[in-house]
């Protein structure tokens, strides 16, 4: 996006479409855990990098995908066609196996984890 904003893509009309309005740097979770950062310090504000990259947020799931058509259904009903299509479809993390002690968190979808956090003690 960064790039996009500084190098524009002639004519192309471009949209992200993500659940939220916000994504998460994964890579400063760690920081959050152990109090070093607060969890909005660590969320990339998607609706003003859209702006500087002239690209249009949709905050919303995907519903559907239909590649012969080339286009994308959101849960709302919104149908988009599209020369090309990107998917982060991002990582969820599997339940705890019965075997784990102790009391186990899951860290991806790392919203829901971030929402666990507030109702527990991480020490």
């Amino acid at each position: 996006m960064r790039r996009l904003a500084r190098d524009p893509l002639p004519g192309a009309r471009l949209s992200l479409i993500s659940k939220s309005a916000h994504a998460i740097y994964s890579g400063t979770l760690p920081g959050v855990g152990a109090g070093h950062y607060a969890a909005q310090d660590i969320c990339i504000d998607l609706e003003t990098l859209c702006r500087a990259a002239t690209c249009t947020l949709h905050v919303a799931e995907i519903a559907g995908l239909d590649a012969g058509r080339r286009s994308v259904t959101l849960g709302d009903g919104r149908t988009f066609a599209a020369d090309v299509i990107s998917i982060n479809v991002g990582a969820v993390t599997p339940q705890a196996p019965e075997f784990a002690r102790g009391p186990a968190l899951g860290v991806k979808p790392i919203d829901d984890f971030l929402r666990a956090c507030r109702n527990c003690s991480m020490s």
